[in-house]
């Protein structure tokens, strides 16, 4: 076939007998592009020899091979096809255990190769000790653009070293790390880092217990910074405290365009918080605010921001406690607005006294 572009092969039981088979096609094959290859349990032989495939497969861009019971020793044979390999442009292999030497092992690869841009390494049992590799690596490259790094356990310790890589790095735009347990410590030096730098778009950071103390040390930063588009900061335990620290931000920062912050706990008082920030913010498109107990006042708060904001186009505040006492209010404030093309206002107990 040479018309076929995009494989998806995943859960298909193929083991390593399969994956071998398959390295001889992709040594001859010239027009294939995207091989999605995960949860096929591989192993080490299999993943060998798609590596060898990739050092002279010269048209895939896209390889996924996550959850396919790789060791941290058979990651050096992608290593290597990543020295040579120059038209692989995405590789996820997640779900893996690589721990901290199979990343330790993939870095020497990652050095040599000009043309990966996102790497998923999520969920692999990685720690404080791999994230200090990696970041040592990121100081210095540019060509990296995005690292998807979550569900594993890097901590504060590691939330400093790539903290401290990010204040030189000015080629990473994404940085995922959700559910890293790296509390409000670890928000703080990732602050210091995003204070220096000017390439990071996109910061997902949700499930990370940072707190009221993290959000005002990220947000002191973000008020300085002029590159980040997308921030995610669900689920971390933030109170109406840091409510206010997020209405600051949303009154200084005209850059952030899609903040996430469902699952949090500013209640009544921070979501009135958030509608006085919202009120004069000049660059949010997108706000997620759902599941965070925001009752009548919050409600009456965030519609009458509604009422004077025509640039936000998506806003998400279901699942909080708005009740009907200003239902009449808000409707009455989101007739004025012009911009708004998306409202989940789900579950908020209208009909409830």
């Amino acid at each position: 076939n040479k018309s076929l572009k995009t494989l998806l092969l995943s859960d298909n039981h193929l083991g390593e007998k399969g994956a071998i088979k398959f390295e001889i096609a992709l040594k001859k094959n010239s027009t294939l592009e995207t091989l999605i290859f995960n949860k096929n349990s591989i192993g080490d032989l299999g993943f060998c020899a798609i590596a060898e495939a990739i050092k002279v497969n010269t048209s895939i861009k896209e390889l996924s091979l996550d959850n396919n019971q790789i060791t941290k020793e058979a990651i050096k044979f992608i290593a290597t096809a990543l020295r040579i390999n120059s038209t692989l442009a995405s590789l996820s292999i997640a779900r893996n255990s690589l721990g901290n030497e199979g990343l330790k092992n993939l870095i020497p690869g990652l050095s040599k190769n000009v043309g990966l841009k996102p790497l998923d390494v999520h969920d692999n049992e990685i720690s404080a000790e791999g994230a200090e590799k990696l970041a040592k690596f990121l100081k210095d490259n540019k060509t990296l653009k995005a690292i998807y790094l979550d569900l594993n356990n890097i901590e504060a310790e590691g939330a400093e070293a790539l903290g401290n890589a990010l204040k030189t790095n000015q080629g990473l735009e994404t940085l995922s790390m959700y559910l890293n347990n790296i509390g409000r410590e670890g928000a703080g030096f990732l602050a210091v880092g995003l204070e220096e730098n000017s390439s990071l778009k996109t910061l997902c950071l949700n499930s990370n217990s940072i707190g009221d103390e993290g959000i005002t040390s990220l947000g002191k930063a973000l008020r300085k910074n002029t590159s980040l588009t997308f921030l995610s900061l669900s689920s971390n335990k933030i109170s109406k405290k840091g409510a206010e620290e997020i209405k600051r931000l949303l009154i200084e920062n005209n850059c952030i365009t899609r903040l996430y912050l469902h699952s949090n706990n500013f209640e009544d008082v921070g979501g009135v918080a958030i509608g006085e920030g919202l009120k004069v913010n000049k660059s949010i498109t997108c706000l997620a605010l759902s599941g965070n107990k925001i009752g009548e006042n919050g409600a009456l708060s965030i519609g009458m921001a509604l009422g004077v904001n025509n640039i936000i186009t998506s806003l998400c505040v279901d699942y909080n406690y708005f009740g009907k006492g200003n239902v009449q209010a808000f409707a009455e404030e989101l007739k004025k607005n012009t911009s708004l093309e998306e409202l989940d206002i789900s579950e908020n107990k209208f009909e409830e006294e």
